[in-house]
């Protein structure tokens, strides 16, 4: 019954010019509050009203009328008018929503006669909007009160959204029947522009007119709007057009002009990777219009900084240390690429308990979870088999009956702090914590924000503060890394879904190339850039299999249920050189 008046006050009040906007408003939404099913309202769905006898009738008429007054301020007031002395509320807040739509109605029926005027000078369109001269006294009244207008232009047939240009302030008052702004140029066949007017949260729109655009030459423009830094050989370029761009083209030149890569690009941003430490560097960044010519480009040279310190300790790498659990020990490979020696590194396990996640802190400390939910940091000492070694364990957090196996580890080594997943808990965020600290272990439980769809698999870009998740629905999401200072119990708010990088089965994030890699549900492999949202295959299939993968220089490992074509469920590990797909011997 209410939506009924709704609409017939919609139609009533668009044609009353009688009295002034304001007034009319008024009168009318004084006039609906006699009406008892707009003074009686029913509650959201219900069929019946709750103490109907608690309000006489001419409190509740009263009450709406009070509402009705609701106009006179520039925010609505209804929220603290409705809530006074006397004062029902509900029959209160149906007269602020009535006197608002009244007003709306008007202002509706007051936009829709406006006509436009289009002229183009130089790169811009002048826009002038006039009203007939019966509308004066309410364009006036309506001018006057706190209302924003708005020129919205689009192409159309584009996917754009409407671009928004404002008034000047004060245009339409004084009797002013027209008014005019300048736009920015759309490089487009034909454009639709209508004029918007806004009051508190609502926005009225007037009818759309098309006028067909003539050709410009000088329509695009492109400027580098900033470069940063990622390392010795990487540098993220961040860029902009005035007008809308399909794809931009890249390449990549050494300072004495040899090309050295050239690829497209959908994105604003773009990550110039593997960039020689010599003669380096400077490109060129065209926009492509949708003809497939070149509308604007501009050249820049680089600015990198030699990080000499970086380069130091690039000579002398420091070794990686392969290391795996059969579940009750620690094994480290000793020289993967040509021998498959394992050593048994000793750790004081608990009986009953197994090693269930590891990874690594450092060269000589890694984190371990196990299936009682028990998370720990070890130093593996020099005399690697002594199993009685407690010293070398510290341990993160107090472990109840209800807790369940820790699943995955990743350090977050920008924080300092370690996320594990647990079994049907959610991930758990603790502070490093080594044997000679004197701070007491501190844990944050970050819970599922949906139980059906927990998390697998996590990854960090601890650089950017994101968290990237594969779910049980085999999709990877972005969030947000939870705050330094959280305590206690936290949720993730927003999920982003990465489309590229699902369907997947296993996720990594390298570090070191600023790039998400993912193992797909059909065994291929894909690295996607959070920087160009763009990916690239990295291997066509082969992955189906993959439980777990990890990236370290240019080497590829790999966990697999399976060995080569044995029928026999047999974990193995490999590991291959990711860019000549040379495979080694797996350990079994």
């Amino acid at each position: 019954m209410i939506l009924e008046l709704v609409v017939l006050a919609l139609c009533a009040f668009g044609s009353i010019h009688a009295a002034t906007v304001f007034s009319s408003s008024l009168k009318n939404c004084q006039t609906q509050c006699e009406d008892r099913n707009l003074a009686y309202p029913l509650g959201k769905n219900e069929l019946f009203w709750d103490d109907i006898d608690k309000f006489n009738y001419t409190m509740r008429i009263n009450s709406c009328r009070h509402g009705c007054e609701d106009l006179d301020d520039k925010e609505s007031k209804c929220s603290e008018m409705c809530v006074e002395p006397n004062i029902v509320t509900v029959s209160c807040e149906q007269g602020c929503r009535a006197v608002l739509v009244s007003f709306l109605a008007q202002a509706q029926a007051l936009l829709i006669q406006t006509r436009v005027n289009m002229e183009i000078i130089d790169n811009e369109m002048k826009l002038q909007w006039t009203f007939p001269e019966s509308t004066g006294e309410d364009l006036k009244e309506l001018a006057s009160a706190d209302v924003f207008w708005f020129a919205q232009t689009r192409p159309l047939n584009g996917n754009l959204g409407w671009r928004w240009t404002s008034f000047p302030q004060g245009c339409f008052r004084n009797s002013t029947l027209s008014a005019e702004v300048s736009v920015p140029f759309e490089k487009s066949g034909h454009v639709e522009v209508r004029l918007a007017l806004a009051y508190r949260s609502q926005v009225l729109v007037s009818q759309i007119t098309t006028y067909q655009l003539p050709l410009l030459n000088s329509g695009t423009t492109l400027e580098i709007i900033s470069q940063l830094q990622l390392s010795n050989d990487r540098l993220a370029v961040c860029y902009k057009t005035n007008q809308p761009t399909p794809k931009f083209k890249l390449s990549v030149l050494t300072l004495d002009g040899n090309a050295l890569n050239t690829e497209e690009s959908i994105a604003r941003c773009h990550l110039f990777a593997n960039l020689p430490s010599e003669n380096c560097c400077k490109a060129t960044i065209s926009a492509i219009d949708e003809s497939g010519a070149t509308a604007a480009h501009v050249e820049f040279v680089f600015d990198l900084f030699v990080n000499q310190v970086e380069n130091e300790l690039n000579a002398t790498p420091q070794p990686s240390r392969l290391v795996f659990t059969n579940g009750t020990h620690l094994l480290e490979a000793e020289n993967f690429e040509s021998s498959q020696i394992i050593n048994v590194i000793g750790f004081p396990l608990a009986q009953g308990d197994s090693i269930t996640a590891i990874s690594g802190i450092s060269e000589n400390v890694v984190a371990i979870g196990s299936q009682k939910g028990f998370l720990w940091t070890f130093h593996i000492s020099a005399n690697q088999t002594d199993e009685s070694q407690s010293n070398t364990v510290v341990q993160l957090r107090t472990v109840e009956e209800t807790d369940t196996a820790i699943r995955q580890i990743e350090i977050d080594h920008i924080q300092k702090r370690i996320y594990a997943i647990q079994q049907d808990k959610g991930i758990l965020r603790c502070k490093i914590h080594m044997i000679n600290s004197e701070e007491p272990p501190q844990c944050v439980l970050i819970v599922n924000s949906n139980a059906s769809n927990p998390p697998k698999q996590i990854c960090l870009d601890s650089v950017n503060g994101h968290m990237y998740s594969l779910h049980s629905d085999t999709k990877v999401y972005k969030s947000e890394l939870v705050a330094f200072n959280v305590s206690g119990v936290e949720a993730v708010k927003n999920f982003v879904l990465i489309k590229d990088a699902s369907p997947a089965i296993a996720i990594f994030y390298d570090q070191d190339r600023f790039e998400l890699n993912s193992v797909l549900e059909n065994g291929s492999m894909i690295s996607w850039s959070p920087i160009a949202d763009q990916s690239h295959q990295i291997r066509a299939d082969g992955f189906a299999d993959v439980s777990q993968f990890r990236i370290v220089d240019k080497m590829l490992y790999y966990m697999k249920l399976k060995c080569d074509q044995e029928q026999e469920e047999q974990i193995c590990i490999f590991g291959e050189n990711i860019q000549t797909s040379e495979v080694g011997l797996p350990y079994k």
